[in-house]
Order: structure tokens, then C-alpha cells, then sequence
């Protein structure tokens, strides 16, 4: 639900979500009963203007701050979201945190400490970042607080552009 509120209001300044790919047309298969009670039915048709009206990928543009997407699997429909987040200038990232082995996953409660360590650290430098400007070293393990800079002139850029554009 946070890649739709992301992308339905302008209240927030930044985000951090989950493997989400609910709601997202590349997701449609599973479940389908569930799509069909929220769109009508598939993401074709009669029915892709209820898509554009929810599905976060397709919504992109309007995504209103950074987002952060940590997930143990990296579902089709997540990384549609992301990839769309992208093209439209939006700062995203992916940080994928595996499971014990190939065939086990982590859940939406990182159940291995040292995941869940990790995935808090990168929450607080996301959002200490993107919100009060901050960069503690401590917790760029990865080198994340360059990339991160590279994004917010992007979208520095791009809110400049945009909020040219609603002025005329």
C-alpha cells in the first residue's frame, strides 16, 4: 500500500517499501480473483483505465518522493514499479535481502538478524537522507549517500520543471 500512497497523495516526503507488487498489472495472474474484485478484471480491455487509476507503476509519475524498496524476491511487478519510478526521474532503490539459501525466503518480517539489521540501517540513512539532510557515514555501508545525491539532483531538476509546468 505504500507504493499507491506514494503515487495517490502529495503528503509525503519520502518512503520505504516492501517486495510490493500488489495492484500492479505484471501481478495479475496471482491472485486474479482479487484483481478482478478491485479493477473489474485483467489489465487490457474495458478494464485498463481502472489500472491507470491505481496501479503505482502506471502512476509513476505522480509519485510525489524518494522511494525505497527492500524486498527478499524481486517480483515482476516491484521491479515494473521501480523501473517506472525511475524513467520518470523519481528517486528509487532496490535492495534485495536473500534468504537463508536459494530455496528459503525472507517474509515481510526479515526473519535473519543480520537482514534485519541491515534493512533498519538502510531505513535510517534513507530517510535521514531524503528528509533532514543528513549523512552518517556509519551507516553507508555500500556507498549509497553518492547515488542517493546523483537522484536528489535529478529530482530537484525534475520538481523544478514540474512546478514550472503547473504555473503556466
Amino acid at each position: 500500500m505504500v507504493n499507491v500512497a506514494m503515487t495517490q497523495s502529495e503528503m509525503f516526503r519520502a518512503a520505504s517499501s516492501g517486495d510490493g507488487n500488489y495492484l500492479e498489472p505484471a501481478s495479475y495472474s496471482d491472485p486474479k480473483d482479487g484483481y478482478h474484485a478491485v479493477f473489474g478484471g485483467p489489465p487490457s480491455g474495458r478494464y485498463l483505465d481502472a489500472y491507470r487509476q491505481l496501479s503505482p507503476s502506471l502512476r509513476a509519475d505522480r509519485a510525489c518522493a524518494p522511494v525505497l524498496q527492500q524486498m527478499a524476491s524481486p517480483f515482476a511487478g516491484a521491479i515494473d514499479f521501480y523501473a517506472a519510478l525511475r524513467e520518470a526521474k523519481v528517486p528509487a532503490q532496490i535492495s534485495l535481502y536473500p534468504g537463508e539459501t536459494t530455496a528459503t525466503d525472507e517474509t515481510h518480517l526479515f526473519h535473519i538478524p543480520s537482514n534485519r539489521l541491515r534493512a533498519m540501517q538502510e531505513n535510517l540513512a534513507w530517510f535521514d537522507f531524503w528528509l533532514r539532510d543528513r549523512r552518517d557515514r556509519d551507516l553507508d555501508d555500500r556507498g549509497a549517500f553518492d547515488r542517493w545525491a546523483k537522484m536528489a539532483a535529478q529530482w530537484k531538476t525534475r520538481c523544478v520543471q514540474t512546478r514550472g509546468a503547473e504555473r503556466r
